[in-house]
């Protein structure tokens, strides 16, 4: 049995973080994706963030804020403990691609 651990998101990026570590950069981006359904009679849109990580030799910024993407990569969860002991879980998407939707 083959084991996979990927996804594929399409959104509006929210915001944009980038930092230089050895002449690598690193995209910190959230996304925003809307889901819609019907819930008895009303139609419901619900919006969930998700945060992306992604890695860049080149610095030219890809998108700006407003911009719909497409992003593929795989789900990375980890474990922290803050500075009051608690622990929590933090669950990211490290891309490998990621493209502006042409509308």
């Amino acid at each position: 049995m083959i084991y996979l651990n990927k996804v594929e998101l399409q959104g509006i990026v929210g915001s944009i973080r980038k930092s230089e570590i050895s002449g690598t950069y690193l995209y910190q981006i959230t996304l925003a994706t809307q889901e819609m359904y019907k819930r008895d009679t009303q139609i419901v849109c619900e919006t969930t963030w998700h945060k992306i990580v992604w890695w860049s030799d080149d610095g030219k910024l890809l998108a700006d804020k407003g911009t719909p993407i497409r992003v593929v990569g795989r789900i990375n969860q980890s474990q922290y403990v803050d500075a009051y002991g608690q622990t929590h879980s933090a669950c990211e998407i490290v891309a490998n691609e990621v493209t502006i939707i042409k509308e």
